[in-house]
């Protein structure tokens, strides 16, 4: 199996600590602190160092999304590339016109994200308001997100519920909590 099918069936992701390195300059600090300290084994849905890309702001949103009817909230929006899972591609947002810098996204095909939101499209789902959040979550969780599972298998914890329409407001849970 190559790369780009195991990881778009990852469920997990790993990292270990590694030595100080450099990391490329475009890289926001937040990213750049994770990646200088720290190794991801390939085969997970966050992606090693070598593999980010960066897509810079645009006025079509469709360097961002690659879709040609790219939704009009993602114009003007940079973003890192930082991985791949079931739902979408993983995105660190870094430039916006409005907002707050630094959430993780994932947007794609998998995605059933608020449609009653202003500032988000329907095919994004936001995981954590920063990667310190995510990267905590993924700590605790033995390199499982979550988020990501709620979406991918539905869900019974409130909390987590909770969490998730915090981030994503408008968003309807009801299709992913069993009754």
């Amino acid at each position: 199996m190559d790369d780009e099918k195991l990881e778009q069936h990852a469920t997990k992701t790993h990292w270990r600590s590694c030595a100080a390195r450099e990391v490329p300059s475009w890289l926001p600090d937040e990213l750049a602190s994770f990646y200088t300290h720290n190794e991801v084994e390939p085969g997970g849905f966050l992606w090693p160092l070598t593999r980010l890309r960066e897509y810079p702001a645009s006025d079509s949103g469709e360097t961002l999304l690659a879709f040609p009817d790219a939704h009009s909230n993602w114009h003007g929006i940079g973003a890192i590339q930082i991985g791949v899972s079931d739902l979408g591609f993983l995105f660190y947002l870094k430039d916006l016109p409005r907002g707050v810098r630094g959430r993780v996204f994932v947007i794609g095909w998998g995605c059933v994200g608020p449609s009653k939101s202003d500032v988000q499209p329907e095919d994004a789902l936001c995981l954590a308001e920063n990667l310190s959040e995510w990267v905590a979550r993924l700590r605790e969780n033995g390199g499982a997100d979550p988020v990501l599972e709620f979406w991918l298998f539905g869900g019974s914890d409130p909390e987590l519920a909770a969490r998730i329409g915090e981030l994503n407001p408008g968003i309807d849970l009801a299709p992913w909590i069993p009754r």
